[in-house]
């Protein structure tokens, strides 16, 4: 057989692999997408569901509910969610997640979704003294540039001292491991009278705030006594 004849026959032969009487037979068994080897494509193809990738379609991003995600977006429930943290820096995205922690062992998130950080600008104090006031003792005298640091469960005591009526806010946040116990807050009114206080409930990195009103100048004792396992922060502002 002519060289250039066989040549042409083999051609032939490998085109028209799977004819049948002279048609090709499209092959598309196990195929989306992509050649039926017949010059046509198989079905039904891709459209919105991604880029057509040895017969199956693949989306370039994340695949969601029957449809291809954009850039950017993360698939919540079954659909396509573009998360909304361009103008907070932290809690809910929209999409199921968070737009990022807050810096510092007493950062924390507001409810506008902004950092905030309980102690900034504030000294520690070690709240360590014995104190005398109402026929017992306090850790220290807490003054409202001052903060206080510690791990309960346990007690701590200090007091506080107005030099008028006011109105004084107890700022308390848990940070670190946290296992949810007992806990309370009792304050003593001038001249250690009048005592006060609750069981509070809370949640660790949200800071509990108690506040309360006081009638005039003096020293206030506060004890706070708690079974809840959690590393704390605590400040005072008086206004």
């Amino acid at each position: 057989m002519n060289v250039r004849i066989a040549l042409c026959l083999g051609a032939w032969i490998a085109l028209c692999a799977g004819c049948s009487d002279g048609e090709c037979e499209p092959d598309c068994a196990g195929k989306d997408c992509g050649d039926d080897g017949c010059g046509g494509t198989c079905g039904p193809g891709c459209g919105e569901l991604g880029t057509c990738v040895d017969g199956s379609c693949e989306c370039e991003f994340e695949a969601c509910g029957g449809t291809c995600c954009e850039d950017g977006q993360v698939c919540y429930g079954s659909s396509c969610c573009t998360p909304a943290c361009d103008l907070i820096d932290c809690g809910d995205d929209g999409c199921g997640g968070d737009c990022g922690e807050c810096p510092g062992a007493a950062g924390y998130c507001d409810a506008d979704g902004f950092c905030q950080d309980l102690i900034a600008g504030l000294t520690r104090d070690p709240c360590e003294e014995n104190h005398p006031i109402c026929q017992t003792t306090a850790g220290c005298v807490l003054a409202e540039d001052e903060y206080v640091e510690g791990d309960f469960p346990g007690f701590r005591s200090f007091s506080f001292e107005t030099q008028a009526a006011a109105t004084v806010a107890l700022e308390l946040l848990f940070s670190g491991p946290f296992e949810e116990g007992a806990y309370e807050i009792t304050r003593y009114g001038a001249g250690c009278a009048d005592a006060s206080g609750g069981n509070q409930r809370f949640t660790p990195g949200v800071p509990v705030v108690d506040s309360d009103a006081v009638d005039g100048s003096g020293e206030y004792l506060v004890e706070i006594y708690s079974e809840t396992t959690a590393h704390y922060f605590l400040r005072i502002s008086i206004e």
